[in-house]
C-alpha cells in the first residue's frame, strides 16, 4: 500500500472518528435537555432575598487594625416563620454578629497563633429560626487592612443551599477556566517529565504546566464560590491563593527562558525569589503580614508581563521556526487584560472576574504547550538522526583502523618474526588481538572511555605500526593529566593521520607528541607531529573522512572541539579541548 494511500485512509479515519463523536455528543445534549420527565412542584423551590433595609455606621477604634469599626443594624421581620439562614461574604474582616444583643457568632484570628492577622475571605452562615423573627441584628465588623475599609456587605435570607446555587452560577464560567486550567497544566506536566524520562527534553513543558496549575488554582482559591468548601478554614484557601500568585510570575517566566533572553529571564526570577523569601520570613515573623505587601506581588507580576511582551516584540524567541504572530498577539492581549484587572481590583477592591484574561491565557498556555510538544517530538527525531550518524560514523572509524591492507601488513611482520624472534612476534600476536578486540567491542558500545583504556589502545596501535617500520616512527607522551573521559577512537585517528601523511613521507621518518593538560574549565589533548605538513587553508573545510568523524563524535558526545594547525615543512598539530562539566 502506498504512503499517499495510508494518509487518505488515516484522514478519512479522523474525519470519521470526529464526526461521530460530535454528533454522538449533540444527540446527547438534545435528549438530556429535552424534557424527558415530568416534574410537579406543589411548593415553591428555595430562594433567598436581601435586606435592603439596614444602617451602616463607622466607628473609629484605635485598638481595631485598620483603625476602624463598621456596624450594621436591621430587623428580622416579624413576618418570618420559616427556619432558614443570614448569610452574608465576608473579605479579611473580623465579625462578631449579635441578636438581641446575644453575640450568636464571632469570627477572629487565633490567639495561638501570631504568625497571622487575617481570617481570609469567608461566607458567615448563620441559621435562623421561627422565634428569631422580629429581633435586632447587629453586625460588627473589622476590617484588617485599609483597602477593605470602604467593603460593602450584601446581607442574605434564606435557604443555604439557594445562595450556594446562586453562587456557583455567578462563578460557573471562571470556575470551568480554572478546572481547565489546571487539567490541562497536569497534562503539560506529564508529558514533561515523560519527555525528560525518555529523551531528556521536557523541563519547560513541566514548568509550564506548574504554572498553568499555579494559576488555576489560585484563580479558583480567590472566587467567592470557593469559601463554601472549607467554611472552617477560611484562612487556607487565602494563602493558597496568595503562594500561587507570587509563583505564577517566575514559573511562566522559567518556562519561557529558551524562548527569550535567558539573562534577563535568570535575573527577574532570583529578583522576584528573594522578594518572596523576604515577604514569608517576615509573616513568618509576624512582623509584616503578606497582604499587606500584595502591591509589590502585583508589582512583579507586571515587570513580568512587561519584560515578557518587551522581548517578544523585540523578537528575542531563539526559535525562528515557531509562528511568531500568535505568542505575540495573545501576549499583548493578556498585557492589556492583566492591567485591566490589576485596574479593576485597586478601582473596586474586588478581583471577581478575570474570564476573558484567563481564557485568553489557557488558550495561550495550550498554544505553547502543543508547541513544546512538536519541539520535542522534532528534538527525538534529530536526536534519533544523530545517534545513528554517530553509529555510523563509530563503525567507519572502527572499519578504517582495521582496513584489509593494514591486518595483511601486520601478519606478514608477525610471519617473519616467527623465524628469527618468536618471542617478539608472540607479544606482536598478543598486542594485535588486543587491539583488534577494542576495536570490535566499540561495535556494541560508544559512550564515552577512561584515558587511560583509550591510551592503552592507542599504544598497542603504535607498536604495531613501529613493527612495520622500526625507528623511522618514534612516540613521546607528556601527560599532565589522565583522569577524565573521552570517545572511543578518538586518538588514534589523529595519530594515524600524523603517522600516515606526516611521518612516512619523510626518509629519516619522525616524532608523534601526544600531550594532555587542564586549561581553566577544560582538558587539553593535543597530537603534534614534526613530519611534513600542509597549506591548511587547502584543506577542506570538515577535513578528511576520518577527521570529520572524530570531529562528529566529539562535539556531539563530549561537547569538545578539534582545532588543526599545520605549517608546511614543519609540521601539524591537532588540538582537542573537553569542557570538564562534560566529563
Amino acid at each position: 500500500m502506498s504512503d499517499k494511500t495510508k494518509n487518505i485512509r488515516s484522514r478519512i479515519s479522523v474525519a470519521a472518528s470526529c464526526t461521530v463523536g460530535v454528533i454522538s455528543l449533540l444527540l446527547l445534549f438534545y435528549l438530556a435537555m429535552s424534557q424527558n420527565v415530568q416534574i410537579q412542584r406543589t411548593r415553591p423551590g428555595e430562594s433567598y432575598i436581601r435586606i435592603e433595609e439596614y444602617t451602616r455606621e463607622e466607628l473609629q477604634d484605635t485598638s481595631a487594625p485598620a483603625g476602624v469599626l463598621v456596624e450594621y443594624r436591621f430587623r428580622i421581620s416579624e413576618d418570618w416563620d420559616r427556619d432558614c439562614s443570614l448569610a452574608f461574604y465576608t473579605v479579611h474582616q473580623y465579625v462578631e454578629v449579635y441578636f438581641d444583643e446575644e453575640c450568636v457568632y464571632s469570627l477572629f484570628p487565633s490567639d495561638d497563633n501570631t504568625m497571622i492577622r487575617t481570617t481570609g475571605s469567608e461566607w458567615v452562615m448563620i441559621p435562623l429560626y421561627r422565634e428569631d423573627a422580629g429581633k435586632q441584628v447587629r453586625v460588627v465588623l473589622t476590617p484588617v487592612y485599609e483597602n477593605v475599609k470602604k467593603r460593602s456587605v450584601e446581607f442574605l435570607v434564606g435557604s443555604s443551599m439557594a445562595v450556594f446555587n446562586a453562587r456557583l452560577k455567578k462563578d460557573l464560567p471562571i470556575l470551568i477556566v480554572s478546572g481547565l486550567m489546571v487539567l490541562v497544566g497536569l497534562l503539560i506536566i506529564i508529558i514533561g517529565f515523560y519527555s525528560m524520562y525518555t529523551s531528556g527534553y521536557g523541563w519547560e513543558s513541566a514548568v509550564l504546566g506548574t504554572f498553568s496549575v499555579s494559576l488555576g488554582l489560585w484563580r479558583f482559591a480567590d472566587t467567592r464560590f470557593s469559601p463554601f468548601f472549607c467554611l472552617d478554614k477560611p484562612v487556607l484557601l487565602f494563602y493558597i491563593s496568595l503562594v500561587c500568585l507570587s509563583s505564577c510570575a517566575i514559573l511562566l517566566m522559567l518556562s519561557q527562558k529558551n524562548r527569550m533572553d535567558g539573562c534577563i529571564v535568570e535575573i527577574y526570577c532570583i529578583a522576584a525569589a528573594l522578594v518572596y523569601a523576604v515577604q514569608l520570613i517576615l509573616q513568618i515573623l509576624g512582623i509584616f503580614d503578606m497582604r499587606d505587601s500584595l502591591p509589590v506581588t502585583h508589582a512583579m507580576i507586571i515587570v513580568a508581563v512587561l519584560l515578557m511582551g518587551w522581548m517578544l516584540l523585540r523578537g528575542l524567541p531563539k526559535n525562528d521556526g515557531e509562528n511568531k504572530k500568535l505568542p505575540k498577539v495573545v501576549m499583548g492581549f493578556l498585557s492589556v487584560g492583566a492591567i485591566l484587572d490589576l485596574s479593576v481590583y485597586y478601582l473596586r477592591k474586588s478581583s471577581s472576574g478575570l474570564f476573558f484574561t484567563m481564557l485568553a491565557m489557557l488558550l495561550y498556555i495550550a498554544y505553547v504547550g502543543v508547541t513544546f510538544i512538536d519541539s520535542y517530538a522534532r528534538q527525538k527525531k534529530v536526536l534519533v538522526e544523530k545517534e545513528q550518524q554517530i553509529v555510523q560514523a563509530r563503525v567507519s572509524t572502527m572499519m578504517s583502523q582495521i582496513r584489509s591492507h593494514f591486518v595483511f601488513n601486520i601478519l606478514n611482520a608477525i610471519s617473519g618474526m616467527c623465524k628469527y624472534d618468536p618471542e617478539k612476534a608472540d607479544n606482536t600476536i598478543v598486542c594485535f588481538a588486543r587491539y583488534l578486540r577494542t576495536n570490535i567491542n566499540i561495535m556494541e558500545e560508544d559512550g564515552p572511555v577512561p584515558f587511560r583504556t583509550a591510551m592503552q589502545h592507542l599504544e598497542d596501535y603504535v607498536a604495531l605500526e613501529q613493527v612495520r617500520f622500526g625507528d623511522r616512527i618514534r612516540f613521546v607522551k607528556d601527560i599532565q593529566v589522565d583522569q577524565f573521559m573521552l570517545p572511543s577512537l578518538i586518538l588514534q585517528p589523529l595519530v594515524e593521520n600524523s603517522i600516515k601523511y606526516g611521518i612516512k613521507p619523510k626518509p629519516e621518518g619522525g616524532t608523534v607528541t601526544l600531550r594532555t593538560w587542564a586549561e581553566e574549565k577544560q582538558i587539553c589533548i593535543s597530537v603534534e607531529d614534526d613530519g611534513i605538513g600542509f597549506d591548511v587553508d587547502k584543506m577542506p573545510s570538515s577535513g578528511s573522512v576520518g577527521i570529520k568523524n572524530v570531529r562528529f563524535r566529539l562535539e556531539q558526545i563530549m561537547h569538545g572541539q578539534l582545532d588543526i594547525q599545520s605549517v608546511p615543512g614543519k609540521g601539524t598539530t591537532v588540538t582537542i579541548s573537553i569542557p570538564q562539566e562534560d566529563i
